[in-house]
């Protein structure tokens, strides 16, 4: 009995994820090597593929996934290209390119984005060059430039 009901609840969620989304599909994902590297948020989950494009999935009700929408996505999309780092604070998240450019997108009702705004972004948005470290908080950022400096923003 168990087995049968195993199956029942495996099968549909298997079918729920090979859809397609705007940006790529699931089968795009899952053909990449993963890196170490992810992060979660509140209800969001990121990933960078061994060929650093940014993966995003699940609740994107303030465009914390950076996709353009405030659509939620149960299956991964593609976010952006070209990226070493990522960190999911609570409702937002921080990125950093192999350039060393600092990106974020999402809730900034506090700053936390780094923008000089408190408008929610649904898309990453550039905030500053150097970037070797960052990390997104509950309602905050903090990052770490090249030269040592520690920039924060937010509570």
């Amino acid at each position: 009995m168990k087995r049968k009901l195993l199956l029942f609840i495996i099968i549909p969620v298997f079918f729920m994820f090979i859809t397609k989304s705007a940006n790529g599909t699931f089968a795009d994902f899952v053909t990449h090597d993963m890196t170490s590297t992810i992060s979660t948020g509140a209800f969001t989950s990121f990933a960078i593929s061994s060929d650093g494009n940014l993966w995003a999935w699940g609740h994107n009700d303030v465009g914390q996934l950076g996709d353009g929408t405030t659509d939620n996505s149960y299956t991964p999309i593609k976010i952006m290209g070209g990226v070493v780092a990522v960190s999911a604070g609570l409702w937002h998240t921080a990125a950093i390119k192999n350039d060393g450019s600092l990106w974020t997108w999402g809730f900034n009702h506090d700053g936390q984005l780094g923008d000089g705004t408190s408008l929610d972004r649904h898309y990453p948005i550039k905030i500053m060059e150097d970037v070797v470290a960052v990390s997104a908080g509950n309602d905050h950022t903090m990052a770490v430039r090249a030269d040592g400096s520690l920039w924060a923003c937010a509570y």
